[in-house]
């Protein structure tokens, strides 16, 4: 029989490496906090409702996608698209007729609602929006851009490897991308509003991590043939699924009940770790507070078989590492209003407008009496400064069309959650320094996995983390 496979934390890739482990018959004790399987994919409890904390979605489909096996993913290395039709084949198994095909993701800008072009990357739907005039001067600045003599490093042009640009962007600040992309006039139709409502200190972020705030970079030659008229040579292909309800902690949900029929998986409940050691024999000992009505646990679990899915600031710590990264609080807000109101009920609805009063629109679940949550996303907060309210939520829901003027609205809550981990040079920095101190100063002879964003900054994603659960659970 195959050795026991011992997974700490409550994380989607915690989730699935156990379920695909234990399918395989292999036995698995899942060590986690009962409060926090799922993390925010499980949403928040809200007047005894589980809600979403802003859109969640996954991506089964991609012009990149392949299809290759799982066992020969490197975690340290590869991303997650050449393994997109494993992702997708357990997601199916996982959700069942509970998938859905979303919508497609909408924003407002210049007064209107359309496709939203960075949420899909397909900036074929941009021109019509605009007069003439911005169409001419867009395309003149692509076509400048792609004529330029000595164009920087960060700079997509035909002809240049893709994987050159790729590594350039993992040292240029965003905002200098995207005007060496984009021109002046398209970077600042599209980019400064957006990333401003996450993060005051956009411009001089990691260009490569701009997913994070929610943006795209485009090819200047796509911008110059989608603005002259002419039908773009790259149209991505990016649709997003969902759940039936509209509510992701589905997902989570049927996640355990899958795995907890499994007679090979057990869960421990734990509480946080707060200490981690090497221990004899090759044994980690972790030390774990405790959970909601249970009691601490210390225990020693060989290291070989461990694999750690914890967030990277809990496990350094736990290891006597600092890491201390900059974070960014984002608010989110739920208001409940009847269905008849509701002019318009997107998917995500992006806010690109300059002033704006929220970052994103998306819709919830509907209640009894045909009464609809929508969740808001307002984006950072200030310390110190007040929760947007009600008034910025009916602003969000009214100026957009959404919501019939003056019509009844309930906020339920609004949360502020310091879940943005600002994607700056400086945080990268601190986690390569906090990465190497936790392998030369964590366990001695540390050979167990170290899951998602915990072992490699940023690759956090719902398509990653399920990845790396198949990836852990695999024979």
């Amino acid at each position: 029989m195959a050795e026991a496979l011992h997974l700490v934390g409550g994380s989607i890739a915690c989730l699935v490496a156990a379920l695909r482990a234990g399918q395989h018959g292999r036995p698995v004790t899942l060590h986690a906090d009962p409060a926090r399987l799922g993390a925010s994919f499980a949403g928040i409890m809200l007047e005894g409702r589980r809600l979403n904390l802003g859109i969640r979605v996954f991506e089964l489909e991609h012009e990149a996608a392949g299809d290759q096996p799982v066992p020969g993913c490197d975690l340290a290395r590869d991303d997650h698209l050449p393994f997109l039709g494993s992702i997708r084949a357990l997601v199916e198994e996982v959700l069942g007729e509970e998938l859905v095909r979303a919508a497609a993701p909408e924003m407002w800008l210049e007064g209107r609602r359309a496709p939203c072009v960075l949420t899909n990357a397909d900036i074929a739907a941009l021109p019509p929006l605009l007069d003439p005039a911005r169409r001419s001067r867009i395309a003149r600045e692509a076509a400048a851009l792609l004529e330029a003599p000595s164009p920087p490093p960060c700079r997509f042009r035909p002809g240049h490897p893709a994987g050159a640009v790729r590594a350039a962007l993992e040292e240029t600040p965003l905002e200098e991308a995207s005007l060496a992309n984009h021109g002046a006039t398209l970077h600042g139709l599209l980019i400064p509003a957006v990333a401003a409502r996450l993060d005051p200190g956009w411009a001089s972020r990691v260009a490569a991590a701009r997913r994070k705030l929610w943006l795209a970079l485009f090819h200047p030659r796509t911008v110059l043939e989608a603005f002259r008229g002419e039908t773009p040579g790259f149209r991505p292909h990016r649709p997003f699924w969902g759940m039936r309800g509209g509510v992701s902690a589905v997902f989570v949900e049927r996640l355990l009940t899958l795995l907890t029929a499994l007679p090979s998986v057990r869960i421990n409940p734990v509480g946080r770790l707060r200490h981690m050691a090497s221990g004899p024999r090759g044994t980690v000992l972790l030390d774990f507070a405790a959970p909601p009505g249970g009691a601490p646990q210390r225990l020693s679990l060989p290291a070989a078989t461990c694999a750690l899915g914890l967030g990277a600031e809990e496990l350094f710590r736990a290891a006597g590492v600092d890491y201390a990264p900059q974070r960014l609080s984002v608010a989110f807000g739920w208001a409940e209003v009847a269905e008849a109101d509701l002019r318009h009920c997107p998917f995500s609805l992006l806010l690109a407008a300059p002033g704006a009063p929220a970052l994103r629109v998306s819709a919830g679940p509907v209640a009894e009496g045909g009464r609809r949550v929508m969740a808001l996303e307002f984006g950072h907060v200030p310390e110190g400064l007040p929760h947007p309210g009600a008034a910025e939520a009916r602003r969000a829901l009214e100026e957009t069309g959404l919501l019939r003027e003056g019509a009844p609205m309930r906020l339920l809550g609004v949360t502020s959650l310091p879940c943005l981990q600002v994607p700056s040079f400086d945080n990268r920095r601190a986690f390569q320094a906090a990465l190497a101190a936790f392998h030369a100063r964590g366990p001695e002879g540390w050979a167990g996995q170290l899951l998602c964003g915990a072992g490699r900054l940023g690759f956090d994603s719902m398509n990653e983390q399920i990845l790396t659960g198949l990836r852990i659970g695999e024979p």
